[in-house]
C-alpha cells in the first residue's frame, strides 16, 4: 500500500529525512545488526526484571507493547510526497516503516483537506 504525504514545504526536504529513516530502520550493516541487538538485549533484561521483580512491571503489557511496535516498524511502504499547490516535483521515498508513513500520511492529508475548506 502506497502512501501520499502532502506537504507545504519542499518535498526535497521531507523526502531526505524519510529517506534517513529508511535507511535507519533497513541497514543491515554490522552497526544496525549491532543496535538491533543492543535493543533486544536490552528489551530482554527489562523482561526479565519484569518476571523475576514485584517492581510493578507487568509481562501481558510488556509484550503488547513489543508486539505493537513490530507491527508498525518492521513492515515498510513506499511514500510519495507532494507539495499542496504542486510547484514543485513529487518524491518518492521506498521501505519507510508504517509506524513513520501512516501518521506523516494522515497529518498531511488534514492539512490539506483543512487547507481546502478554509480556501474555499
Amino acid at each position: 500500500m502506497a502512501l501520499t504525504i502532502f506537504t507545504v514545504s519542499d518535498p526535497a526536504t521531507i523526502g531526505s529525512a524519510l529517506t534517513a529513516m529508511a535507511m535507519f530502520f533497513g541497514q543491515d550493516s554490522w552497526v544496525g545488526a549491532a543496535v538491533k541487538t543492543a535493543l533486544l538485549l536490552s528489551l530482554l533484561l527489562i523482561l526479565a526484571q519484569g518476571v523475576t521483580a514485584k517492581a510493578g512491571l507487568r509481562l501481558d503489557v510488556m509484550l503488547i507493547q513489543l508486539l505493537v511496535v513490530w507491527v508498525m516498524f518492521m513492515p515498510k511502504t513506499t511514500v510519495t510526497i507532494e507539495q499542496f499547490d504542486n510547484a514543485a516535483p513529487p518524491r518518492v521515498v521506498d521501505d519507510v516503516p508504517y509506524g513513520i508513513a501512516l501518521p506523516a500520511s494522515l497529518a498531511g492529508s488534514f492539512a490539506l483537506y483543512m487547507t481546502n475548506k478554509i480556501e474555499a
